[in-house]
């Protein structure tokens, strides 16, 4: 009797969560039926269009700028109140030829972007931990639309990442920075709804040489090829024509003729 009564809370539980999976995946417009629709919505983009490092006050700092485009069902879940969150990191190795590179520094700052139906308002809030799930957001701005809140989002400014005298004007360094959409922070059921799904699959990882000796280096994306044109072809010279030369037949006859 005990066992079949842990078997039917068990089944109860595991049909309460498939229930709200179904119920999230339709309120988001993600459910089976559609989802090749979803698939062939607006796609969304992130991409580093600049990054470099620098010392100031002892102090080692990244700044970057980013192109930040929402996929369509990402955007449709902010518009229904649903928050989104973005996680950036940064690590700084050295490299060491007889073992793994050593991490010299590694950073994380976490976003959280949603949207408030009832003020019409848009908020993007920050944090240097992950923060616990119900709080521990450091610094929160409002915005009047979803423009405002991604210009913000797609600039870091002065980020600290460690002291400047931890690194050796002697050595390279390898600098790593992304920014990627962290589904882990979503709600259960959503996570269960997207399994499958590239929208959610939104992020970008550069890395580049940095040295305590050198001028800042910048990270920047690699420019497309220039387009190589042929050459227009030159018109055929045909050589001259050459008089025409009497036959050995011809000749007779003219000699012939003559007398």
């Amino acid at each position: 009797m005990v066992f079949i009564t842990h078997c039917l809370k068990n089944v109860r539980l595991k049909s309460g969560t498939a229930l709200l999976a179904v119920l999230l995946c339709l309120l988001l417009g993600t459910a089976m039926p559609v989802r090749a629709q979803a698939e062939a919505g607006r796609g969304g983009t992130v991409q580093v269009m600049e990054a470099f490092v620098h010392a100031r006050d002892s102090t080692l700092l990244l700044s970057a700028s980013l192109d930040i485009v929402l996929p369509e069902l990402v955007d449709e879940a902010l518009h229904k109140g649903i928050p989104i969150f973005f996680v950036a990191q940064t690590r700084i190795l050295r490299e060491r030829w007889y073992w793994s590179d050593r991490v010299m520094a590694q950073v994380q700052r976490y976003y959280r972007l949603s949207y408030q139906p009832l003020t019409d308002r848009w908020r993007l809030s920050v944090s240097g931990e992950r923060p616990q799930s119900g709080g521990g957001w450091a610094l929160g701005q409002n915005f009047d639309n979803l423009e405002q809140a991604l210009a913000v989002l797609r600039r870091i400014v002065d980020w600290r990442l460690a002291n400047a005298a931890d690194f050796s004007t002697q050595d390279v360094y390898t600098v790593e920075f992304g920014l990627q959409l962290d589904v882990s922070q979503l709600p259960r059921p959503l996570q269960i709804g997207m399994t499958g799904q590239t929208d959610w699959r939104l992020g970008a990882l550069i890395d580049f040489q940095w040295s305590p000796s050198s001028r800042p280096a910048v990270a920047r994306p690699a420019a497309p090829p220039a387009p190589v044109h042929p050459a227009p072809a030159e018109p055929a010279h045909e050589p001259p024509a050459s008089p025409p030369v009497p036959s050995r037949t011809e000749a007779p006859a003219a000699t012939e003729g003559a007398r």
